[in-house]
This record gives C-alpha cells, sequence and structure tokens, in this order.
C-alpha cells in the first residue's frame, strides 16, 4: 500500500513525504490503508468530523485526500489537516495562501478540491482549477474546466472522487460524472432524486469519497451514503437547512 510519511508545520505548508513506488491508491482503501501506523477505525467505517475546529463544523468548503490517513479540508480561506482514522485535527489552521505554493492572489476561496490521482488534487474555483501537486505544495496557473453541462453556467459547487475511475462534479442538486478513463461525462442527473435525500437542501458546499461512503456538506450538517447499499446512513435534522 502507499505510505506517505507526514510532517506538518504550523509556519508553512512544507511537507516532505517518503513514498514506496506502487500504483494509485484505491479510493476504497482510502479511510484505513494497511500499514498506516494505526488500527483505529469508526465502528462503522464513517468518518468522525466532530474534531474539527468550531469555524470548520460550521461549514466546510472542501475535502479531499492528501494522504492515506490525513485529508485537506477548506473552510473559507483556511486550509487544515484532518486525522481521518483518529477523528481530529493533524495540523493547526493555515490560511490558504500563506501555505501552498503560487497560490491565484484574487482566489479567496474555494467551490471544492478533489483527488485525481495519488500525487495531484485539482482545486476548484466556480468553473476553473488548479493543478495541486502533493509532493511538491505547488499549484498550477488557473485552468477553465471544459465539459460542463451548459446549464451549469461554467461552475462546480462540489466534486468527489466517487471510486477508482470516476469523479462527480456538483451543482445545486445536480451531478455528473466523469470517467476518468474513458474521459466522458454524463448526462447530469439529480441528487433530489434519491431515496432518503433531505427537503430543503437545493445545494452542497462540498462532498468528499473515502471507504465505500460519499459525504455531502452544507452549513454545519452533512449526509453520509452508503454506495454499495445506495442508502443514507445519516441524514440532518430535519428542518432540512
Amino acid at each position: 500500500m502507499l505510505m506517505r510519511t507526514v510532517f506538518l508545520t504550523s509556519l508553512s505548508l512544507m511537507l516532505p513525504l517518503v513514498l514506496c513506488a506502487q500504483p494509485p491508491l484505491p479510493r476504497q482503501d482510502a479511510v484505513a490503508p494497511a500499514g498506516s501506523g494505526s488500527n483505529a477505525q469508526p465502528t462503522d467505517m464513517t468518518i468522525d468530523w466532530s474534531g474539527l475546529p468550531p469555524k470548520f463544523l460550521l461549514r466546510i468548503d472542501g475535502v479531499a485526500l492528501y494522504d492515506g490517513q490525513n485529508a485537506m479540508v477548506v473552510s473559507g480561506g483556511d486550509l487544515l489537516f484532518y486525522d481521518l482514522i483518529n477523528g481530529k485535527t493533524s495540523s493547526p489552521t493555515m490560511a490558504l495562501r500563506d501555505s501552498l505554493w503560487n497560490w491565484p492572489p484574487t482566489w479567496n476561496s474555494i467551490s471544492d478540491l478533489v483527488e485525481y490521482d495519488d500525487t495531484t488534487n485539482l482545486i476548484f474555483n466556480g468553473g476553473s482549477y488548479l493543478w495541486f501537486d502533493l509532493g511538491s505544495t505547488t499549484v498550477a496557473a488557473p485552468v477553465v474546466f471544459e465539459g460542463l453541462p451548459a446549464g451549469w453556467g461554467g461552475k462546480v459547487d462540489a466534486a468527489l472522487r466517487w471510486d477508482l475511475s470516476q469523479i462527480w462534479f456538483i451543482q445545486g442538486t445536480e451531478y455528473v460524472q466523469w470517467d476518468l478513463i474513458q474521459d466522458t461525462m454524463t448526462d447530469p442527473a439529480k441528487m433530489s432524486d434519491w431515496s432518503g435525500w433531505p427537503v430543503g437542501w437545493d445545494r452542497v458546499d462540498a462532498a468528499f469519497g473515502s471507504d465505500g461512503y460519499a459525504y455531502f456538506f452544507r452549513g454545519g450538517k452533512h449526509l453520509v451514503y452508503d454506495q454499495l447499499n445506495q442508502q443514507f446512513l445519516r441524514l440532518p435534522a430535519a428542518d432540512g437547512q
């Protein structure tokens, strides 16, 4: 399995990595890969987000896997790393623009971030994105993402790695599936048509896929969706907010 040793500093995201050559990490193994250094696991295999700081508990704007144990979590213009296995922060809160090399000066926030492969994440702001190199913590210049549905106005609200071959893009309650192998995009479908989708949830702020579960965040609440059994395991309060 892919092994990365991560050292997080409070001044900047200077992250030396120890890598063992191997194929990209399958998304289904992302939460607790063998040899990750911890045997601790949630009993239902879902992630406990309660260890996030108050600002992040009120709103999450982006989540993406960093290594086999830690995720990058963004709220507004701030970034931290979160230990998915132990349910706690593994870094202090840092400003995005001060933490990632070559950050665009006009980007004060993001729409979401998503894993592209085991060395690269994509960071979205509307319909533009950055290639983020995990090893050098450097971002490339913004690029417009082509191929989104015409009715979306070229903007993405959220994105998640659904499985090894697919990234999903979300706007409102519509989603499309980007097949990374065939490089094709499906027509839009509605998550609001899913059984159990909360009334009043007309958008999501961020989304994240891990270990066979999909997480959808809105404000201070989130949904947990079991991908294998196609059902929600956790729903917000009935107020729909």
